[in-house]
């Protein structure tokens, strides 16, 4: 594995299973914002699209429809020398093949652009690097706690 790949596989936390939006906003992100002590602020953007009341061309039961298809932001947690520390993210998606919603698999965080290796960007980053390991720790607590999903 290349020095990039080693930063980028250290910038992911995975989920043990994909997740919805509704889950990711009221229970991933509450755990958290509670276990990891820090703020979140994200930008869900969202699709949508209105039926006529005769239904849809081509399907039987159109309905209008809304999920969310993108979550991206930021986490912040002040340090003990009174700076803060911030890591952009986004979350990584997947389309379900049985239910048109799309799942969350993962938070990718952003690298600083010329960080090319985990070496680079421990030196320069050491502080954001502990939290994306404490938020991936919490992250496999909130999985192996939470409770069993419909999906």
């Amino acid at each position: 594995m290349g020095n990039l790949d080693e930063l980028m596989e250290r910038l992911t936390v995975n989920f043990s299973v994909p997740i919805t939006a509704g889950e990711v906003e009221e229970g991933l992100f509450e755990y958290l914002r509670e276990s990891v002590n820090c703020n979140i602020h994200y930008q869900p953007k969202t699709q949508a699209k209105k039926v006529s009341k005769y239904g849809e061309v081509g399907l039987i039961n159109g309905r209008d429809e809304r999920y969310i298809m993108e979550i991206r932001g930021h986490i912040e947690r002040p340090l003990g020398s009174g700076t803060l520390t911030s890591l952009i993210f986004e979350m990584e998606r997947k389309d379900h093949e049985e239910v048109l919603l799309p799942f969350f698999t993962g938070i990718k965080f952003w690298a600083t652009p010329g960080d090319n290796t985990l070496e680079e960007f421990e030196l320069e980053n050491g502080d954001e690097l502990k939290l994306i390991d404490e938020i991936r720790k919490v992250t496999e607590d909130y999985f192996s706690y939470r409770p069993k999903q419909p999906f």
